[in-house]
């Protein structure tokens, strides 16, 4: 018969018997004709369909001719038939017979089938069939075993998973379950192999020193500030652009393409993420678990910054603690008051610096718990059955008992991070504003309350719960799914319906520039709901024009935070200016005081010993190569032992050194050393006055006179008498 069972249809070709003898020779015209039968029976047995079929012996086709086999075979099973004689003749001893093999009719190419089945099967998504029970990856698609006809679809990206493989088999240097895994020293979702170990070095050292520097500069911008100045345009702008930033990045994933990209990439320079990549290839044992503590801790760098600046303040930037304490009381409160800190307390500095670190650390932090607690079902299909994964890390099995007591942990930390940093804000404020007062309250989160009205200076709270909401919306609603971004446009409305009837910042065009963000944020999302759409996203040309029209709205935003910025940059700027012209100033007017009085010195020496010079002993005690007096570093070196009384150990203590008896003892020691060269004139020679005046010969008179000019008086009484009006003062 045929070879193949099409269902329960008739064999296409149905079985003919002939009768021979022991000679193998036909029996065309037996004696009982018309009692001879034959039997035929399908063997194993078939589930479905006929289990025995009769013919009886034709003379016109001299043997057995069946006309009406049926049955359905099993898919991965092989058939014959057996043909028995069942009608008994004396003398006669005939054999059964077999039939060739058969089977169930092939499937298509596009079609495949189970052991045990009776009809063909369409191939699955993701799998390549060739019309047997062999089925084999396509492209970019994960088998968990051969038992399994699910097929899972591997990161789109980076087309990890290989074709071709009855289970699934990752491309170098992808490894793990959906390939989702690395190998050794490779890093990131495209699986790049990680740089030099100098190179990350110095790219986390940067990246980090860049992070503090802004943290720094915000913290020490908030302690300068003063709570009663209303020109805060600056810090208002500067954190209306920090946060519209860092929205984008929250929302960067409900986009695709370039749009999606470049808010990743723009968004994330305004919030504090870690180079995880980079991390991962400097310390390869440091998992999922070790980077969430690590993202927890962060809020310890305002601890660090904090001491930094509190230990500055107290010691007085750096000062020496002998110098330190020949300073009066008074003097230390003035110049901390004259400080960045405006002389704050420690506990102040330390809530501002934890004020300036959670505003950045913020939106990292509740994007970083909300991903850990997310977990995604793998339905792997056969024995492996559904498996859950860490989403971020899928070496991290959701059902490990160990993950679970980190996940419960994870909870405590939504509750504390997420709602207990606005809420404390909140209450802390109001707890400093009723027990200190309102001053105090300012001044502790001015960096909060910068630019809102008195009524809503607690309103950044509201836009901390604005960032809760949107990475809640983002993490935990189905990927791919419209609903997420339907429900992304809707809360960023009502944010800013919500802003647009409060108003709340002072200056209206703050509530303006807020507005628009809000907008732009509102718009865009509604466009990119354009991409759900498969007619658009099947096209060509639209998802293009798309991705342009989102971000010609955010450019638009950007430009206008751009133009705000430089605006409120432009009192900075002309201040960096006249501090450069006033320092320049001042380095001219020093250089030309010393060239002025290495000129005197030198012309004084040339008036006392010719033009020749003095001699060279002499000299070299006066004036070195450059023109410099040495008398003149002595003189520094009394100055700076007079301010310091431990700098120069051995000699006569500071306050000695102002008693006249001992100055007139060392001024007459010096005279009999130098001789009739006296002392004043030696002195007077590199005083600065002295030098304007020689600049003036209309004053000289004056000067050299004793009708009250300070020359006439020494000239007359000699330096140095005790209680002569004429006593210059220390220096």
């Amino acid at each position: 018969p045929s070879s193949a069972v099409d269902k329960s249809q008739p064999l296409k070709e149905q079985p003919y018997i002939q009768l021979q003898d022991a000679a193998a020779n036909p029996v065309v015209k037996p004696v009982l004709t018309a009692a001879l039968q034959v039997r035929a029976t399908v063997e194993p047995e078939p589930t479905e369909g006929g289990k025995a079929f009769a013919a009886f012996f034709l003379v016109d086709v001299r043997g057995f001719q069946f006309s009406d086999i049926h049955f359905v075979a099993t898919y991965g099973q092989t058939y014959v038939m057996r043909f028995t004689l069942t009608t008994a003749v004396e003398g006669w001893s005939v054999a059964d017979a077999v039939s060739n093999p058969i089977t169930a009719k092939d499937c298509g190419q596009s079609e495949f089938f189970r052991s045990k089945d009776v009809k063909c099967r369409s191939c699955p998504v993701g799998a390549q069939c060739n019309g047997t029970s062999v089925l084999i990856t396509k492209l970019n698609y994960w088998r968990a075993s051969t038992d399994t006809e699910i097929f899972i679809l591997c990161q789109a990206q980076a087309e990890a998973c290989m074709p071709g493989q009855e289970v699934g088999t990752c491309r170098h240097p992808f490894r793990g379950p959906l390939c989702r895994l690395c190998l050794p020293e490779h890093v990131g979702e495209s699986c790049s192999a990680c740089p030099d170990t100098l190179v990350t070095t110095i790219q986390v050292g940067l990246l980090a020193t860049a992070y503090i520097a802004v943290i720094v500069f915000t913290t020490i911008n908030a302690l300068r500030r003063d709570p009663q100045k209303r020109n805060v345009n600056f810090t208002v702008v500067f954190k209306q652009t920090i946060t519209h930033f860092q929205n984008l990045w929250i929302l960067e994933s409900l986009f695709e393409g370039l749009s999606s990209e470049t808010f990743s990439l723009v968004g994330g320079g305004s919030t504090l993420t870690l180079p995880v990549t980079s991390i991962n290839c400097l310390v390869p044992s440091m998992g999922s678990v070790a980077m969430f503590y690590f993202y927890m801790s962060l809020p310890g760098l305002a601890f660090l910054v904090g001491l930094v600046l509190v230990k500055y303040t107290q010691t007085m930037g750096c000062m020496a603690s002998s110098k330190r304490a020949t300073m009066h009381i008074d003097q230390q409160r003035k110049w901390r008051l004259r400080s960045f800190t405006r002389g704050k307390r420690s506990l102040q500095i330390y809530l501002v610096c934890l004020a300036v670190v959670l505003y950045f650390v913020y939106p990292t932090l509740i994007e970083q718990i909300a991903n850990f607690n997310k977990c995604d079902s793998i339905n792997m299909g056969g024995s492996a059955g559904t498996r859950r994964f860490l989403a971020a890390d899928y070496s991290v099995d959701c059902d490990d008992k160990g993950y679970q007591n980190t996940a419960l942990t994870s909870q405590f930390f939504i509750l504390f991070y997420g709602l207990g940093i606005p809420l404390s804000f909140l209450l802390l404020g109001k707890y400093l504003n009723r027990f200190h007062g309102r001053r105090v309250e300012q001044e502790t989160f001015i960096f909060f309350m910068s630019g809102f009205r008195t009524e809503t200076r607690y309103w950044e709270s509201m836009y901390m719960i604005r960032k809760l909401v949107l990475i809640s919306i983002v993490t935990f609603v189905d990927d791919g799914s419209s609903l997420r971004t339907y429900l992304a446009m809707w809360a960023t409305a009502a944010f800013l319906s919500l802003n647009a009837y409060i108003q709340p910042w002072e200056d209206q065009q703050s509530n303006l520039l807020e507005s628009k963000a809000g907008l732009s944020l509102t718009v865009s999302l509604n466009l990119s709901l354009l991409f759900a759409i498969p007619a658009v996203k099947g096209s060509t040309g639209l998802p293009g024009v798309i991705t342009t029209a989102i971000l010609a709205v955010q450019v638009l935003v950007a430009v206008r935070f751009l133009v705000a910025l430089c605006c409120e940059l432009r009192p900075f700027v002309g201040n960096f200016r006249r501090y450069l012209a006033l320092r320049q100033r001042k380095q001219r007017q020093t250089k030309a005081r010393k060239a002025a009085q290495s000129i005197y010195a030198i012309k004084q020496e040339t008036d006392r010993f010719g033009e020749s010079g003095p001699p060279p002993e002499i000299g070299r005690h006066s004036v070195d190569r450059d023109g410099e007096s040495l008398w003149q570093r002595a003189l520094s070196r009394v100055r700076a032992g007079m301010r310091d009384p431990e700098l120069y150990p051995g000699v006569v203590p500071a306050p000695n050194r102002t008693d006249p008896e001992l100055r007139r003892a060392i001024a007459l020691t010096m005279r009999q050393e130098i001789g009739n060269m006296g002392v004043a004139r030696r002195l007077r020679r590199y005083a600065p006055k002295q030098v304007r005046l020689q600049e003036q010969p209309g004053r000289q008179d004056q000067a050299a006179g004793g009708d009250g000019g300070r020359g006439g008086r020494q000239k007359a009484g000699g330096w140095g008498a005790p209680g002569r009006p004429g006593s210059p003062r220390p220096r």
